[in-house]
């Protein structure tokens, strides 16, 4: 599918809520069973992961991350039609869950289902924030199957005629788009598909893409991270092929950094930490998240 699964697994669980409501008992087991799932996802324990999501579900019904994260899981597993069920569900307790939303398209885009991948990244551009590097990739998928999803196609011809006919009446020309937005979406693909090339352990690859990531966004965190893993990881590795578990902890928290730095950005500092403290439960001892989470706690 050109993606990293794990990129889109979002521990964002719907029992969250206000600081002054206490979770019910129901809801403290669910979250257990969700936390000790995510565990064992990291470690790459697939069958068992899975067992404690359904669990969490059970509990917790109508939590549609709970749901996203578990079709995550079932395609990792090789379960399309089950995990396109649980996005389909996902959805339809929240039909702004982005990252369900983003899952459903790469999944019918996979399967050739290009009319349906398009609908499906089209939402993620109409519900997304237009900082959210996400919602950029999401624009960079649909241009990518245009020619080949026949409905997009069409609009997009008539598009293209509505613009040109809206030029030839104001005789003027049609605006490009502004150059710092192609840079952010060439830096976000170059970041993605340095996961995956990690994901393989593919070191040397996936550092070509994070330089190039860097020289088009000198400011991405997560670039910058995970690259400083990759240089630890051949310093400090003996063997040539690293455990699975080393591999997916680190790539799921420096997911979670590079969320919390945006959180940061936007000024939600209350998730920032919980984002920061998930990133410390897959790399204990890394400074910079150590550092971040300092950060966010005193800007409280």
């Amino acid at each position: 599918m050109g993606r990293l699964l794990l990129l889109f697994v979002v521990f964002f669980p719907s029992w969250c809520m206000a600081m002054d409501e206490a979770p019910s008992l129901e809801q403290q087991e669910a979250q257990a069973y969700y936390a000790r799932g995510n565990e064992l996802q990291g470690r790459g324990a697939l069958g068992q992961a899975l067992f404690f999501y359904e669990r969490a579900e059970a509990l917790s019904p109508d939590d549609a991350y709970l749901l996203n994260d578990k079709g995550l899981l079932l395609e990792q597993l090789g379960m399309v039609k089950e995990a396109e069920a649980a996005y389909l569900k996902a959805l339809e307790v929240n039909f702004k869950c982005l990252p369900a939303t983003s899952n459903l398209g790469y999944l019918y885009e996979g399967q050739g289902k290009y009319d349906l991948a398009a609908e499906y990244f089209g939402k993620r551009v109409q519900y997304g924030s237009s900082r959210d590097p996400w919602t950029l990739q999401a624009q960079a998928e649909l241009e990518k199957i245009g020619d080949r999803a026949p409905l997009l196609r069409q609009r997009k011809i008539a598009r293209e005629r509505g613009m040109l006919e809206n030029e030839m009446v104001l005789r003027g020309p049609v605006s490009p788009p502004p150059q710092d937005r192609t840079r952010r979406v060439g830096a976000a693909m170059n970041y993605e598909r340095a996961v995956d090339l990690f994901t393989a352990r593919r070191y040397d690859a996936a550092q070509q893409s994070l330089e190039t990531c860097l020289r088009l966004d000198a400011g991405h965190k997560g670039a910058a991270h995970l690259l400083a893993r990759i240089q630890d990881l051949r310093q400090h590795t003996a063997v040539k092929k690293p455990e699975p578990v080393v591999d997916t902890a680190v790539v799921i928290a420096a997911n979670e950094y590079d969320k919390g730095l945006r959180l940061m950005k936007d000024g939600y500092r209350a998730e920032a930490v919980k984002a920061f403290d998930r990133a410390l439960v897959f790399t204990p001892s890394d400074p910079d998240i150590q550092a971040a989470l300092a950060q966010a706690r005193g800007d409280r």
